[in-house]
């Protein structure tokens, strides 16, 4: 691999001095089916499941966060967005742990046991259209280009169209239009430098209560009638 930071992933986690996968993969496939394997740019999306095999062969000794039937899972916030903007997006899923309680930030490396399955599209799409509060979408180029970005934006796409407008929010990397959402849309948080990941921490925070707030007048109007009192 080209990339440094994949070669160190490698080396750190198989305890070699690095590990030099162009030219091992050069020396196995035909020159021109190597140069097109270049050309393909597969890197990004091989990180992906690589930190996955890596998070399930090597279990992280905090609190496990996989135990427990997918099915009952429910999260205060979803967080969907593509790997670039990983190292961000994680800073806000602690700051929103530290608020919010562990088990509330739906981060997808914190749950990769649970998701890495045969009907992994439709457990996200679940997850972003019902299990959750608030879904908030990071939109960029990647995540337009990403297969599985697509996968969740389809059913977050759905939760805005279907009229649950509060229950999703959007914030930006670049002006890469996205199916769905103009440039020019309003209402769009910017994530772009100097904006750090706390500001926006602290908006989704915001709009948690909102949804908070909405739901307890709901069912405080939705409640049983009283009758009169005849003393």
């Amino acid at each position: 691999m080209d990339d440094p930071a994949l070669r160190r992933a490698f080396a750190r986690h198989f305890g070699v001095a690095t590990f030099l996968y162009d030219h091992a993969a050069s020396a196995l496939i035909e020159p021109p089916r190597a140069e097109a394997w270049k050309e393909a740019n597969l890197q990004n999306d091989l990180l992906h499941y690589l930190d996955n095999l890596f998070a399930l062969i090597y279990p992280p000794d905090d609190e496990d966060r996989d135990a427990g039937p997918r099915s009952d899972m429910h999260f205060r916030v979803a967080l969907s967005f593509a790997d670039e903007h990983c190292s961000y997006v994680e800073e806000i899923a602690r700051a929103l742990e530290g608020k919010v309680g562990k088990g509330s930030v739906f981060y997808y490396k914190d749950y990769i046991s649970r998701t890495t399955v045969d009907d992994m599209d439709t457990l996200l799409q679940n997850v972003y259209l019902r299990q959750s509060d608030l879904a908030v979408t990071f939109l960029s180029k990647e995540y337009q280009e990403k297969r599985w970005c697509q996968v969740e934006w389809q059913a977050i796409r759905e939760r805005r169209n279907s009229g649950d407008k509060s229950g999703v929010m959007l914030c930006r990397f670049d002006d890469a239009e996205v199916d769905g959402v103009l440039p020019t849309v309003h209402g769009v948080h910017d994530c772009r430098p100097p904006q750090s990941s706390q500001v926006i921490a602290d908006r989704i925070l915001q709009r948690l209560e909102q949804i908070s707030h909405k739901a307890s007048s709901s069912q405080s109007q939705s409640g049983p009638e009283r009758k009169p009192s005849t003393a």
